[in-house]
This record gives C-alpha cells, sequence and structure tokens, in this order.
C-alpha cells in the first residue's frame, strides 16, 4: 500500500513538473500599442495659402463636362490666347502651380488672354474643388470633367497623355500652340510676346493685301 502511495506521489510530482515546464516555456503575446497615423498633407509648398483675392465659392464659374464643353469655350475665345489648365486638387504639382494660373489671367486678363482650367476630380468632390478656387481667387471659367477622375477614359477624351499637371496654350485663331506635362516654363515671357507680336488673326495680320492671306498658327519659340 506504501508503494502504490509513493508512486502515485511521484507520478503526480512529475506532472505537476512537467505543466510548470510548459507554463513556463510558453510564449507570452503581446498587443503591441496602437499609433496613430496621421493622413498625408501637402508640404507647404504644395498648399498655397488662401490668396488676398479670394472670392466667395458662390462667385466660382464651375461647370461639370467633358471635352466637348471645353471646345465650345474654347470656339467662345475665338480672337484671344487661351491657357488651359488640367489639374486636381489631390495633385500636388498641380495645386503649386495653380496660383501662377490665377497671375497669368490677373495679369495678361485686360490683355487678350483667357483662361480655363479642367479639374480632374471626383465629382463627389465638387464643394472641395470648389471651395480651392474660390481660396485662389480664381475668377475665370472652370470645368468639373464629367469622367468622374484621373481614368484612361478621361485621357482619351481630353486628347492628353494623363499626366497632371497638364497645360496648353492656344492661339487666338484656336490652334494648339504649345502643351506641356509639367509647370511650364517661361510661359509669362511667351505670352507677352505673343500678346505683343503679329499674330495670324490679330488686326494687323488683316490689313489689306495684294496677296491671298494664309493662315498659319504662330509657332511657339522655346528657349534654352
Amino acid at each position: 500500500m506504501s508503494r502504490s502511495l509513493s508512486l502515485l506521489t511521484l507520478a503526480t510530482l512529475m506532472i505537476s513538473a512537467l505543466l510548470l515546464g510548459c507554463e513556463q516555456s510558453a510564449p507570452v503575446m503581446t498587443q503591441p500599442t496602437p499609433t496613430k497615423v496621421a493622413p498625408p498633407v501637402l508640404s507647404a509648398e504644395a498648399a498655397p495659402a488662401k490668396s488676398p483675392n479670394a472670392i466667395s465659392p458662390e462667385a466660382v464659374v464651375l461647370t461639370m463636362g467633358n471635352e466637348e464643353l471645353l471646345a465650345e469655350s474654347l470656339k467662345k475665345h475665338r480672337g484671344k490666347l487661351v491657357f488651359v489648365d488640367y489639374w486636381a486638387t489631390w495633385c500636388g504639382p498641380c495645386v503649386e502651380f495653380f496660383p501662377h494660373t490665377v497671375q497669368l489671367h490677373e495679369k495678361f486678363g485686360d490683355k487678350g488672354l483667357e483662361v480655363i482650367s479642367v479639374s480632374f476630380d471626383n465629382l463627389a468632390e465638387e464643394g472641395k474643388v470648389r471651395l480651392f478656387l474660390a481660396d485662389q481667387g480664381a475668377k475665370f471659367e472652370n470645368i468639373l470633367s464629367s469622367y468622374n477622375g484621373a481614368s484612361v477614359e478621361a485621357a482619351e477624351g481630353f486628347q492628353f497623355e494623363g499626366v497632371l499637371p497638364h497645360f496648353r496654350l492656344y492661339g487666338r485663331d484656336g490652334s494648339l500652340l504649345a502643351k506641356w506635362d509639367g509647370a511650364p516654363e517661361n510661359i509669362d515671357a511667351e505670352i507677352e510676346r505673343l500678346i505683343s507680336g503679329v499674330d495670324p488673326v490679330s488686326p494687323a495680320a488683316e490689313a489689306p493685301s495684294t496677296e491671298t492671306p494664309t493662315e498659319t498658327a504662330a509657332p511657339v519659340a522655346s528657349e534654352q
């Protein structure tokens, strides 16, 4: 009987030791402290301050449309140079350059330059687009692409490579003079040259001549 108790006691001690060893060797899972990640924001350079010439959102001329609306606008502005800015609020370089687009309108608007902006934001972001345009003082025609955001379909419709920002400059006869992917270099000097120079559709070009006049688009000189 005593031998049976001894064996039972020994077995109990062995099992207890085995269980204790398992508990000591089992890894302890700990939950890492959650880290709050701030949403991405534009750099100071890419987030322009509110313009001193800001207007109310209600005063912004913003129309939803596609390339047909743009074509109608270009036709409406025949006789003037037209600068078109393709952009989006989520595009850092677009937002960074946009104040300069506004400056072009302020500088040359009364000298024969029209400005049109085409936003490729989602249609649900219309309020955000309107507020941005108001803060920047965009007192020109603005189009919100009806393609509902940037897409291959939108790029094909507006006939560009789909890279934003994208800029185009049209002559007084509606012909495309130049286009840029990225900030257009020397754009101020180029517009100044075209405004000051003789353009095929300007009054100087329509002066009486003994020969039949031929309309050709004014070349855009590239400065090194």
